[in-house]
């Protein structure tokens, strides 16, 4: 169920929300739009890099970068606070979306 939930934010942007780093609004809006399009695109889940299989982070190349994104439960007990936009027995969804450089792994 995991897994068909954040392929659902991930391939929809809905039911959560999709959260960009600076870096990444500051492109040009072509590459953001890029970059969308490789994420939504991502199925490269394999056992080493999904080994939970629950489809919440990745990495692709896009628009001349390479970009992580990566999704979070955020449920009712968490401590960041956020809109309710769906059923407040499911965890509220959370796409992070940077540049790799932003996170240090370049």
């Amino acid at each position: 169920m995991t897994a068909r939930l954040n392929d659902r934010l991930r391939k929809t942007g809905r039911n959560g929300d999709v959260i960009l780093s600076l870096a990444v609004s500051a492109l040009p809006l072509e590459d953001q739009l890029e970059i969308f399009l490789a994420i939504q695109m991502f199925d490269a889940f394999t056992v080493d890099t999904d080994p939970a299989g629950d489809h919440r982070r990745g990495i692709v190349e896009a628009a001349g970068k390479t970009v992580l994104w990566e999704i979070d439960d955020h449920g009712q007990g968490s401590r960041i606070r956020l809109p309710q936009t769906i059923a407040p027995v499911l965890p509220r969804r959370v796409m992070t979306i940077m540049l790799a450089e932003e996170h240090g792994h370049i």
